[in-house]
């Protein structure tokens, strides 16, 4: 049984698209989250293998420093570098992808549970303010 993970981050390169030994079309994308503790931020890097429609759509609209939000399944591969040595690394098979909400540092867009390409941004016209309330800071709540 494979855990499941929600990472909300940056990619840190652009994706890699390329076909697998099966013939199955692969996308891999590095991805940088932050971990703060006992007021130290540490950057952990991610890697990400999507299939399908969702490695095509992170392929065609994302490149290095986008921000997503990926939700998947923790998997391992092992493999022997060419120096002989065995390593084993843990990687997420992404299932859907959210990469629709472009946030600010410190912000964090919901996760999605489908795929979608970006949404143009519509601006509204601003709603009226209440008139028995000047600002927002006379709601005491």
């Amino acid at each position: 049984m494979n855990a499941t993970v929600i990472l909300v981050g940056r990619l840190g390169a652009d994706p890699k698209k390329r076909t697998t030994q099966n013939g199955a079309e692969m996308t891999t994308m590095s991805i940088a989250t932050n971990r703060t503790r006992r007021g130290e931020k540490t950057t952990i890097w991610h890697k990400v293998l999507l299939f399908g429609k969702s490695g095509e759509n992170v392929y065609s609209f994302l490149k290095k420093g986008d921000g997503c939000v990926v939700t998947g399944e923790l998997d391992y591969d092992t493999y022997t570098r060419k120096d002989g040595i065995e390593v084993r690394e843990t990687v997420v098979v992404g299932q859907a992808v959210n990469f629709g909400s472009v946030f600010r540092d410190g912000e964090r867009p919901a996760p999605a549970a489908e795929t979608r390409a970006p949404q143009p941004v519509q601006s509204s016209p601003k709603p009226a303010q209440p008139k028995s309330i000047e600002t927002f800071d006379d709601i005491p709540f």
